[in-house]
């Protein structure tokens, strides 16, 4: 008897880690830029965190649906410049299918747009289930100048990020870096004046104020992807068969 409950603890454990790993997304997150101009400007801060934020992956889709400052372009072009990196600029409307294979979906709101306001629910519902499945979403909205800062606030609650944007700060300078993947390399990253994020975690700071944020996103109830379904099942059975041999 000692030796089947034995058993049965041995089993149960890696049944349930094979359960939590089929159903977990594998890096999901929001990542929220607030100053246009050190985003835009290229420099070696800047490309340190652009090319943090997509990893190992070599895939990516700028969204751009303004004409304001800056460009999708200066995003998509220094993507698709990194080596074995494909990337693509689109300012029509995206669906899920559009965003299959994609790493990192980056969404330029520009400088005082009201460009959130340019994305159906449709496309919402879409950018959240790429995140829930481990996808890195970026957004860099800089509201200021009579921008729709409310827009974009209600776009982030919308993606579930649980970040907004505050009222346009004068602090500007040399930022401080969190210790984190995402900032490697980032040294001497230098915002201008910018809209301070409130919530998630703060990565790049100035006077005490986030310039740039992350945050877990909508990742409360992941749904497990059709790849990892038969692990699910496997783990399953192995509950089931751990349960009669106790009973046994």
């Amino acid at each position: 008897m000692r030796r089947r409950l034995t058993s049965w603890r041995a089993i149960v454990p890696a049944a349930l880690a094979a359960i939590l790993a089929a159903t977990s997304p594998a890096s999901a997150m929001f990542v929220v830029f607030s100053d246009v101009n050190s985003m835009d400007s290229t420099s070696a801060p800047r490309d340190a965190i652009l090319t943090n934020l997509l990893g190992g992956g070599d895939s990516v889709l700028v969204s751009d649906k303004v004409s304001g400052y800056p460009s999708g372009s200066v995003f998509s072009t220094f993507y698709d410049g990194l080596d074995g990196v494909a990337a693509t600029l689109r300012s029509d409307e995206l669906g899920a299918s559009d965003l299959v294979g994609v790493d990192l979906l980056f969404l330029n709101l520009a400088c005082c747009s009201p460009s959130a306001a340019n994305y159906s629910a449709t496309e919402t519902a879409a950018f959240v289930a790429f995140e829930q499945a481990g996808g890195t979403v970026a957004i860099l909205a800089e509201p200021c100048c009579g921008g729709d800062m409310d827009g974009v606030n209600d776009f982030l609650a919308e993606l579930g990020t649980g970040l907004s944007l505050a009222t346009h700060s004068m602090s500007s300078g040399v930022a401080t870096l969190a210790d984190d993947p995402l900032m490697a390399g980032a040294t001497g990253y230098a915002p201008s004046t910018f809209n301070p994020i409130l919530g998630g975690t703060a990565l790049a700071t100035v006077d005490g104020l986030s310039a740039i944020s992350g945050s877990g996103g909508a990742t409360s109830s992941p749904v497990p992807a059709p790849a990892a379904l038969p692990l699910l099942a496997g783990a399953l059975g192995l509950l089931g068969l751990a349960a009669r041999r106790a009973r046994a």
